[in-house]
């Protein structure tokens, strides 16, 4: 005889833990999931690439089936992702484990995906192939970098959180100026506010730490990424053909093409992959600041991150029990070595 799966009440409660890289977001998620039988759905971007381990710092695969990771592992490298596939993917992977009568935790870094989620996403107008190839000559022809000015010229909202190297958010935040007349900034901030999605209830829990110490973990983590194999993974898939448009993108990836094209020394490569991703970093710090209703949690010094455990795993309770009392179910801590792993 199947097993009933439970009703699906209203109100569905998301915990997410957000932070810029290197913060200790995943030692925080999975910290939550052992008290409550969570399961983890990542929003980063690039974890998403089969065979983008090293330079992405996923969780081994033990961690990762020990939490039920969802959305790691999921695409090809030459394949493209944009935050419309990843809220689709999202909602399944959240439906699902509601289903199962555990708490979905979203964790990771890509803000983009993230706000995406919560508010849904703005279509906006359909494609306009002639101008996409008419900027994709002018981007050849002027060098890299010229649409990125221009759009700095028509839309400086956009061109202030997109990377010059992000040609297709760049382009596509064109194509939307030429076909409306209106920036897509402006755009999305009208249909966020006007269009928040309430079928969720969601309990965002933050971790900072101060810039010299958070700089510090990047420096370091890049080293050791390095140390484990870095320059194989990037050159294998390199070589094979097989970096698509987003996954050449990713930080680590894109320096060492550079230097695998003979356009930097290795030491140069591996010095701005530490720089670009503490800038990164600086980035991120700034678009989540902007998320509302973040509980935000210092875990630098002894004992922060247990304190920011226990913190987080009591506002989890009470969000829940207060937000969303249709699943007060979720609530009781539960140990994940009693329940034998994640099913």
């Amino acid at each position: 005889m199947n097993e009933q799966a439970p009703e699906i009440a209203p109100g569905r409660p998301v915990a997410v833990v957000l932070g810029p890289t290197a913060c200790g977001k995943s030692e925080l998620a999975m910290s939550i999931a052992d008290s409550f039988d969570a399961e983890i759905i990542s929003f980063d971007s690039m974890k998403v690439y089969r065979g983008m381990d090293i330079g992405t710092d996923k969780p081994s695969a033990e961690m990762r089936s020990r939490y039920r990771y969802h959305l790691v592992d999921v695409r090809e490298p030459e394949e493209l992702s944009n935050a419309g596939w990843y809220v689709a993917e999202a909602d399944k992977a959240a439906a699902s484990i509601l289903a199962r009568g555990r708490l979905p935790l979203l964790e990771g870094g890509t803000a983009l995906y993230l706000k995406a989620f919560i508010q849904g996403i703005f279509d906006g107008p359909g494609r306009d192939e002639a101008y996409r190839a008419e900027l994709a000559e002018r981007e050849e022809r002027d060098g890299e970098g010229s649409l990125h000015r221009e759009l700095e010229r028509v839309d400086p909202t956009a061109a202030a959180r997109l990377h010059p190297r992000d040609l297709k958010r760049i382009v596509r935040a064109l194509e939307v100026h030429k076909i409306t007349g209106r920036s897509i900034s402006e755009q999305q901030k009208q249909w966020a506010a006007a269009s928040p999605r309430g079928d969720y209830v969601f309990i965002l829990i933050g971790l900072k730490r101060p810039r010299s110490e958070l700089y510090r973990r990047i420096n370091e983590r890049v080293d050791e990424m390095i140390k484990k194999g870095l320059l194989d993974e990037v050159r294998t898939l390199w070589a094979g053909g097989r970096l698509g448009p987003t996954a050449k993108a990713a930080l680590g990836y894109t320096e060492l093409v550079e230097h695998f094209e003979g356009r930097v020394t290795l030491d140069e490569a591996v010095r701005l992959i530490k720089r670009n991703t503490r800038r990164f970093a600086r980035r991120q710090i700034g678009w989540f600041a902007k998320f509302p209703e973040v509980a935000w949690h210092d875990v630098s010094g002894d004992n922060a991150m247990r304190n920011a455990v226990e913190a987080a795993c009591s506002l989890v309770r009470r969000g829940i029990n207060e937000r969303a009392p249709g699943w007060n179910r979720l609530v009781s801590p539960k140990s994940r070595n009693e329940k034998g792993g994640a099913a």
